[in-house]
């Protein structure tokens, strides 16, 4: 069978949607949020000691996966700072 260049197409177009509905179908990886409404962590610092932390995952992220996050981002933010604990306030 030889494939022509608008059965090439089909299949690239397939392929991309494919890959498209895939991304979409998986929970919000761990990473820093880039934008007002991005998915990821952020952080805030309120005062010298004091930083706000949150996750906004997407509908595939599970409250497990958040909270995982929130703690994760935590620790790390206690080590870049030069602390060795960390409190959760709220």
């Amino acid at each position: 069978m030889q494939l022509t260049l608008g059965m090439l197409r089909s299949i690239s177009t397939l392929c991309l949607s494919a890959l498209l509905f895939v991304a979409c179908a998986t929970e919000t990886r761990y990473q820093p949020a880039e934008g007002p409404g991005d998915y990821g962590y952020r952080e805030q610092r309120i005062e010298s000691d004091r930083w706000r932390v949150a996750f906004r995952g997407n509908s595939m992220t599970e409250l497990e996966s958040v909270e995982q996050a929130l703690l994760y981002r935590a620790a790390e933010l206690t080590l870049e700072q030069g602390f060795a604990w960390f409190r959760i306030v709220d």
